[in-house]
């Protein structure tokens, strides 16, 4: 349609041109003579090649070469609307002869691809002028220029680049975003790492739509491509022309090392946890470094594991059981890999302090002994770490009570395997004495030592035989003799004494005449009363802190301390307790009634009840670790045994007449037949064997005791 519109308004163009020159001529006697210069050829002026979206313009002279005025000049410009005109210094006017005008066209293809023309006519009354217009319309060679942005650490960089377009002429088309590498140089020939298009919508700045994070440092490297359009020929950056460097991330390693605790028997782990790394690989490396007062992790280490490392996150050590006490320092230290720089923490971060242990001592003295025999003791480590060193044994005595100022024994011995044993030593005096033993402590342990107190010992005078003979009318004794009989002597005389008791310094007894509980040294020195006012004491037996005794007339047992204070009564109602025996957890009896029991309750007088029953006419009673012994003088008079809680009684001596006081050590038993006159002190083995009169013609004999024990 748009050319024939264009043909119709040139037919028309030349029909006017043709009537103005017809009527020139024919009214006039000159003519006009039109021209157009310049020109590119006969009768045309070419443009040439136009980008589209470019404008040229040409000023185009008319001249009147003629002898005759123009006329009023018209100039039309008639064909491709890509022609215009833009000045006009000829239209309207009459152009003299040898004069000029001129008219200015501007070219501005708007379609690429074409060739346009046009006709610039100039028409007068004495002449006219045509000259053909031509041109072509080119593509528009757009400029590119890009900009990428800046780099950083890897995993938390996303990179993008900016191109810039312009010098196009409408561009449409597309921009191709390409990424490469990672390379140490410019290498745009492998498969891109990110490849991104955008939309052109004219000239101006482009970014690709995502961007790209990478996922491993180095250096990569944009291009931009413009693709071009109908209007636009294509554009592209060098490889090379833009770079970005993605760095190593930089971890933090922070450490949390286990707490300290007692060597040999503390583990010590460490905690690293890594942080700010990109999908970090690899290894931790952990050291510990030690013992040593300061931080020094110069020196071989004393432990070296590592860890393999998947990412950020806590990660721990094996743990170490370290062999001796001191501070140790752990060192963690993060390896790094591709795409993450090393990271470790610093000699003295992270301190663990292993205390030497702290052993307890505990000690076996050796048990009671009489004097002239040895005694020694056992101290045994516990809770130590491999104890060296030596262990120090000291005893001290006699005394009565606790004192440790100068030892009568000091002997070193090497703790081997945490026990140790005393040399043997023999006290050459009877009394109580004390051990000690501490432990000097090494490198790993603590000093260990028992108390003054803690221990004792007691080194008894030698065993002798203690009995009362109970003379009426005041004239009983106290007698002794060595156990086998031999030296009997009267250590105390006087009154009507009746059950007798020694410990391992004093001899007891009770008198019946006097009603007091009374007391001498072991030799009859000192004789006096410790408690008075009791009617009839018979029994009396003692431990190592009280004494215990029976009321024959009142039926009580009664108790006191040592020196008679603290008057306590324990039982009542317990007729005729001839007999009474103590060991560390009970006191024993008799009860010589219709149904003779013996009996047993505890030193507090709780829990009484009879353990052995029907006896017939029990009268006194002893006991040792594992049996309970009694006389009874019923019958043919017997000494028996039973175990201590009564079970299996029976007789194991038969026809000693009237057995009264009985005694047991650890090896025989002592019994007396209270006969007067002709009373006697019997021995025998403990099961009733090998029986032997060791004293006689004894004024009937009562209480037997034998010791100190």
């Amino acid at each position: 349609m748009r050319g024939l519109i264009r043909r119709a308004a040139l037919a028309a163009i030349a029909s006017v041109v043709l009537l103005f020159p017809v009527m020139e001529l024919a009214n006039a006697s000159g003519t006009a003579v039109l021209g157009w210069s310049p020109m590119t050829s006969s009768g045309t002026y070419n443009f040439g090649a136009v980008n589209a979206g470019q404008k040229v313009s040409q000023a185009l002279t008319l001249t009147n070469s003629g002898s005759k005025v123009s006329g009023m000049l018209r100039i039309i410009l008639a064909g491709s609307p890509a022609f215009t005109k833009t000045a006009d210094t000829c239209t309207g006017i009459n152009l003299s002869s040898k004069k000029s005008c001129s008219v200015t066209v501007q070219y501005a293809p708007t379609t690429l691809g074409q060739t346009e023309g046009a006709t610039l006519t100039a028409t007068g009354k004495t002449g006219t002028a045509s000259l053909a217009l031509a041109g072509a319309s080119g593509k528009a060679s757009a400029a590119l220029a890009t900009s990428p942005s800046s780099g950083g650490p890897v995993g938390s960089t996303r990179v993008t680049d900016t191109a810039t377009l312009s010098n196009g002429v409408n561009p449409a088309g597309t921009i191709e975003f390409k990424l490469y590498g990672p390379t140490a140089t410019a290498n745009c020939s492998a498969t891109p790492a990110d490849d991104e298009k955008v939309t052109v919508s004219g000239n101006g700045s482009y970014t690709p739509p995502a961007g790209f994070m990478p996922a491993q440092a180095g250096i990569y490297w944009w291009t931009a491509s413009y693709s071009g359009d109908t209007n636009n020929n294509p554009a592209v950056t060098n490889c090379g022309d833009e770079s970005v460097t993605i760095a190593k991330a930089s971890p933090a390693i922070s450490t949390s090392p286990s707490q300290g605790g007692t060597v040999g028997r503390t583990a010590a782990t460490d905690t690293a946890t890594l942080a700010g790394s990109y999908n970090a690989s690899g290894t931790i490396e952990f050291t510990l470094f030690g013992p040593s007062a300061t931080a020094s992790c110069t020196t071989t280490s004393v432990f070296d594991k590592l860890v393999a490392v998947h990412g950020d996150g806590t990660y721990s050590s094996p743990s170490f059981i370290p062999a001796q006490a001191g501070t140790y320092y752990w060192v963690a230290s993060y390896g790094g890999d591709t795409n993450n720089n090393l990271a470790a923490t610093t000699c003295g971060d992270e301190p663990v302090v292993l205390t030497k242990a702290s052993p307890a001592i505990a000690t076996s003295p050796s048990s009671r002994t009489p004097v002239g025999t040895a005694v020694s003791d056992t101290a045994t480590l516990t809770s130590g770490y491999n104890p060296t060193g030596t262990i120090t044994f000291n005893l001290y005595g006699p005394s009565p009570a606790p004192a440790c100022s100068t030892p009568v024994l000091t002997d070193s011995e090497p703790a081997s395997a945490g026990t140790a044993a005393s040399v043997p030593f023999s006290p050459a005096q009877a009394g109580t004495y004390w051990w000690t033993a501490s432990y000097s402590g090494d490198t790993n342990n603590n000093l260990a030592a028992t108390t003054c107190g803690d221990e004792s010992v007691i080194i008894t005078p030698p065993s002798h035989l203690y009995w009362a003979n109970h003379f009426g009318q005041g004239g009983g004794t106290i007698n002794e003799a060595n156990v086998d009989g031999s030296n009997p002597h009267t250590i105390v005389t006087g009154n009507e004494p009746f059950g007798v008791a020694v410990d391992i310094s004093h001899i007891y007894w009770a008198d019946m005449l006097t009603g007091t509980i009374n007391e001498a040294n072991l030799d009859g020195s000192d004789p006096h009363a410790i408690v008075a006012g009791q009617n009839e004491p018979a029994a009396i037996a003692v431990d190592t802190s009280h004494i215990y005794w029976t009321n024959f007339s009142t039926s009580t047992i009664y108790k006191a301390n040592l020196d008679g204070t603290g008057v306590t009564t324990l039982l009542s109602g317990q007729n005729n307790a001839f007999g009474l025996a103590a060991d560390s957890s009970h006191i024993y009896w008799t009860c010589n009634c219709s149904n003779g029991t013996i009996n047993e309750a505890n030193l507090d007088g709780s829990n009484p009840h009879a353990i052995v029953s029907g006896l017939n006419s029990p009268f006194d009673v002893a006991v040792d670790s594992s049996r309970i012994y009694w006389t009874s003088t019923g019958g043919t008079g017997t000494i028996n045994q039973a175990n201590l809680d009564g079970n299996n009684p029976h007789p194991i001596i038969s026809g000693q007449g009237t057995p009264t006081g009985v005694a047991v050590d650890s090896s025989h038993i002592y019994w007396a037949n209270g006969v007067t006159n002709t009373g006697t002190i019997n021995q025998a083995n403990l099961d009733g064997t090998g029986v032997t009169t060791v004293a006689s013609s004894q004024q009937t004999p009562r209480g037997v005791a034998v010791g100190p024990q």
